[in-house]
């Protein structure tokens, strides 16, 4: 098997077609994504979870990637990677990346490291973590050097040491994002978006939404503004010579440059809060990543990008000039690539492949084996609620003892004369006292009959495993498919047109699967009795 980089090509559309034809994106079409696959880079990444994914600017073919702990480069569009930067600390993470001409920053959770090559390191920024403040992100203009943090914008010129910070809305509020297009820069908070020119540094509001955290009741859950970050209105944004593509959690909007006003893009097949990242290379190149996979814009079309990715979660995109698409996830990095196979005759039928596999176990046996193994079936719930409704007519059984044992001794004088100088005393008088009791005591609350307290705790954690268990069915699906396809692949050699038929069943049945997951299987079982 021939594996290329993939070049995207897009049917050309304007920005006003992505508003304009919503109708469009209802009926989707994979057939122009068939032959794009995922493969995941390994070489010389060491750590799993992908947090950002930038590339040089003058020259597209070195990318960097860092993970939580490190960053990597690589000087031949991904074939193979080197560590450059490695964070001390087990608490410390990176958060950001930024490259320059001849600057690479770096972004923790409390500090900004700066190299020129690469090599030789030094931090720039540090943030007081005794009073919860994080880094979000970083920008190096011609200028100056901006910080967005949970306190608001720092910045500095270049020829200066002391950072400053920003007055007004930009100084008082966290900012998460920064992102520049030539000598405008453009700054998001929670619910807001600025814009500024670098020379004059005069703030405009260009967007202001819901504010999400001061409308939630679980304001006081938000323990620090790490959580802040993840519940922010605004997602993430994107900058074009024309105009803004922005990402909020209401859905993608759309700004020109010649237009004021901001249009909502439709969007299907995804929700837009989970929403993590944003790319669009020109009006004819939008990608989004999302919590439940990559998802372009191709056609007029909504088309989701799943073929060989091993987690449903994405954490970051990466796209160059020339349409090359990489992935970052809590699985690794991911590049997007056409297959191109010789072809062999094979039949055109998921159901005929299938009895190569009949030794193997069906995808619900392993669902089943995978919920067990995590202990998080359904059943051990319902046992839960089960159990507090018969503790109601069991009574609180108290049962209490006593016991006392003692003596008490006296003298006692019961005669005596004085003749001959002589005293008669009495015997002692001695006492003893053997005490025992014992008591049994049932008590009922008759109102637990109707309503038990620990069906609260029942509900929260029940919440907390449906979650889990989602999770983990999700990902052994997606694990048992792509087992498959390579397997298919190894049978078949990919005969194009037959194999076109057979990917769309499969698709068909991964579907069916992940629905299964989230039904307990009864969506098959319904399928099944009607036929």
């Amino acid at each position: 098997m021939i594996a290329i980089m993939l070049i995207f090509v897009f049917v050309p559309i304007s920005a006003h077609s992505f508003i304009e034809k919503k109708e469009d994106c209802v009926n989707r079409d994979d057939s122009l994504l068939e032959n794009f696959a995922w493969e995941r880079i390994l070489n010389g990444i060491n750590e799993f979870e992908v947090v950002s994914i930038e590339f040089h600017p003058n020259k597209q073919e070195i990318i960097y990637v860092a993970t939580s702990k490190a960053l990597y480069v690589s000087n031949d569009k991904g074939e193979s990677f080197s560590s450059v930067f490695y964070i001390k600390g087990s608490q410390a993470t990176i958060s950001d990346v930024f490259i320059g001409d001849n600057s690479i920053y770096v972004v923790s959770d409390s500090d900004v490291f700066f190299s020129c090559d690469g090599k030789d390191w030094r931090k720039i920024f540090s943030s007081d973590m005794s009073r919860n403040q994080r880094c979000f992100s970083v920008l190096d203009t011609k200028e100056r050097i901006y910080v967005a943090t949970s306190i608001g914008l720092f910045f500095r010129l270049k020829s200066d040491l002391v950072w400053k910070k920003m007055t007004g809305e930009l100084g008082l509020n966290p900012v998460f994002l920064i992102r520049s297009e030539k000598d405008r820069i453009y700054v998001s908070t929670e619910n807001n978006l600025f814009k500024f020119l670098d020379r004059d540094m005069k703030v405009e509001r260009i967007f202001s939404g819901s504010s999400f955290l001061r409308d939630s009741e679980n304001v006081d859950s938000f323990d620090n503004y790490q959580d802040l970050f993840y519940f922010r209105e605004i997602l993430d944004f994107s900058i074009l010579s024309s105009g803004i593509f922005m990402a909020t959690r209401n859905g993608i909007l759309y700004r020109s440059n010649s237009d004021k006003s901001w249009k909502n893009i439709s969007v299907q097949g995804f929700s837009p809060k989970d929403i993590v990242s944003i790319d669009v290379v020109d009006e004819n190149q939008m990608i989004v990543a999302s919590k439940k996979g990559v998802f372009v814009f191709s056609n007029n079309q909504w088309a989701q990008l799943y073929k060989g990715m091993l987690s449903s979660s994405i954490s970051c995109l990466g796209c160059t000039k020339q349409g090359e698409i990489f992935a970052g996830s809590p699985k690794g990095l991911f590049a997007l690539k056409k297959q191109i196979e010789s072809v062999r005759s094979f039949p055109g039928d998921y159901r005929k492949v299938r009895k190569f596999f009949e030794s193997e176990p069906s995808i619900q046996y392993v669902q089943r084996m995978a919920i067990e193994y995590a202990e998080v079936s359904p059943n051990k719930v319902k046992q839960w609620r089960q159990q507090a409704k018969r503790k109601a007519w069991l009574p609180d059984l108290s049962i209490g003892v006593d016991g006392n044992k003692n003596l008490t001794t006296s003298d006692s004088v019961y005669g005596s004369y004085s003749s001959g100088g002589q005293q008669y005393v009495g015997s002692d008088d001695k006492t003893f006292y053997n005490n025992f009791g014992w008591d049994v005591s049932l008590s009922w609350d008759l109102g637990d009959i109707i309503w038990n307290s620990d069906q609260t705790s029942i509900d929260s954690r029940s919440k907390l495993m449906v979650e889990l268990r989602e999770d983990i069915l999700d990902e052994v699906t997606r694990l048992y498919f792509e087992r498959r396809r390579i397997q298919i692949k190894i049978l078949t050699d990919n005969a194009q047109e037959m194999q076109n038929l057979v990917d769309q069943q499969m698709r068909i049945e991964e579907l069916t699967a992940l629905i299964d997951a989230l039904t307990g299987g009864q969506f098959s079982q319904e399928i099944n009795s009607s036929n």
